[in-house]
């Protein structure tokens, strides 16, 4: 039996790489870590305090009588978001990731709508399950995105906040697209979110909005993800919903346990967030510098994008640095490439940084750079016609025809 291979899940985009020799890999911030481990410390001491269970008692612990993580997470809830969350309205399961493929079942015959530069994964599986699925993006029009969810009444709205481009959603656009979207779901993945603090969350808008539900997870800035916990709140009538599609029991006992002591904890970023700004501005103009035309875009947000493509990866890896390079778009829509670089932040990784991107032929007109032959500005490169910067291209992202026009 055959079996025809659907678009990339997010996970894909970390399959193995060819990188070069002595290359410093940017697909991802492993430093991060260095800059929250004193909250991931306190959480695991205190699980280890006088008087508290073992590590052996804690994962023979069977939660049966709260399959769902709720009742023991309504106070560190509470007090993560600075508002009162009630049992009724948390649901944990196996990471983010876990609670995006089991939402996918919930939809139906009609259509998904997701945000066109979004995380991949609702979207891929919904189709993967026989769903259409529709782009939409109320970042650049929001009337249109509220026409379409009008028009196509779908089962599922889904967008990333922030999406790839640092856009975050704000409350009043969930809530004008949750008015129109009757009968459905909502989502707001907030997993990159966890940067900016429960500050940045529209988690507000679950006791207005009956059926906004909000993401959020312990990988993205937590440097937790082996624990495989993802959450998502929402109201009451939402969370009913929600818990026809995501498994009880999801989250083993020591993961939680180590979840709601991080959580309780409310933003523990601030140093993350101070090295961030201290760096990126130095790294994006040393990389700009180098013939490689990054967007920084939010500045708490530790990545760099720039169009992608041949001459993109030949120039980064010229300079020896590994990104990510991403297809990005819902099933079935238009494609665009684009490169994700994360930023470097522990001193060891930044000043590797710079000697590689201040080494030799290193200018942007240099053979190997975005302004050379085969280039950015060459007429078959990413910046002439036919190009990302180009019509029908990314067009700097506002293009008639780019990301950040119509389709």
């Amino acid at each position: 039996m055959s079996v025809e291979r659907g678009p990339d899940l997010a996970v894909q985009s970390y399959r193995e790489a060819d990188l070069p020799f002595g290359a410093l890999d940017l697909r991802w911030s492993p430093d991060e870590v260095e800059f929250v481990w004193p909250a991931i410390d306190r959480a695991w001491r205190g699980l280890a305090g006088p008087g508290a269970p073992s590590l052996v008692e804690r994962s023979r612990r069977f939660d049966v009588f709260d399959p769902y993580g709720a009742e023991n997470a309504a106070e560190p809830l509470s007090r993560h978001f600075g508002r009162t969350v009630v049992a009724e309205q948390i649901t944990f399961g196996a990471g983010v990731s876990g609670l995006l493929r089991e939402l996918a079942t919930l939809a139906t015959t009609a259509p998904v709508c997701a945000g066109r530069l979004g995380h991949p994964d609702l979207p891929t599986w919904a189709s993967r399950l026989g769903a259409r699925v529709v782009p939409i993006d109320p970042w650049d029009d929001l009337d249109r995105a509220v026409d379409t969810i009008r028009r196509e009444r779908p089962s599922l709205v889904v967008l990333e906040s922030p999406d790839i481009l640092g856009r975050l959603v704000d409350q009043a656009t969930v809530r004008a697209l949750s008015s129109v979207a009757v009968e459905t779901l909502v989502i707001v993945d907030e997993a990159q979110a966890s940067y900016l603090g429960p500050a940045a969350s529209v988690a507000a808008l679950i006791d207005e909005c009956e059926n906004v539900v909000v993401l959020r997870g312990l990988s993205k800035g937590y440097c937790c993800g082996g624990l495989r916990v993802g959450y998502a709140l929402g109201a009451a009538a939402a969370t009913l919903r929600v818990r026809l599609a995501v498994a009880g029991l999801g989250t083993s006992a020591l993961a939680y346990d180590l979840a709601l002591r991080l959580l309780a904890q409310g933003d523990v970023f601030g140093a993350l967030r101070r090295r961030i700004a201290e760096v990126k501005p130095t790294v994006t103009g040393r990389l700009r510098a180098a013939g490689v035309p990054v967007d920084s875009h939010h500045e708490a947000l530790p990545w760099l994008t720039t169009p992608g493509g041949p001459a993109a990866e030949r120039l980064l890896r010229s300079r020896h640095l590994a990104a990510k390079h991403l297809s990005l778009g819902p099933p079935g829509a238009a494609r665009y490439p684009l490169v994700k670089l994360a930023v470097p932040l522990s001193p060891e990784r930044y000043q590797r940084f710079l000697g590689l991107v201040d080494g030799p032929d290193a200018g942007p007109d240099g053979p190997d750079g975005l302004g050379g032959p085969d280039g950015l500005g060459d007429p078959g490169g990413l910046g002439g016609p036919g190009g990302l910067g180009g019509p029908g291209g990314l067009g700097g992202l506002g293009g008639s025809d780019g990301m950040g026009g119509r389709p």
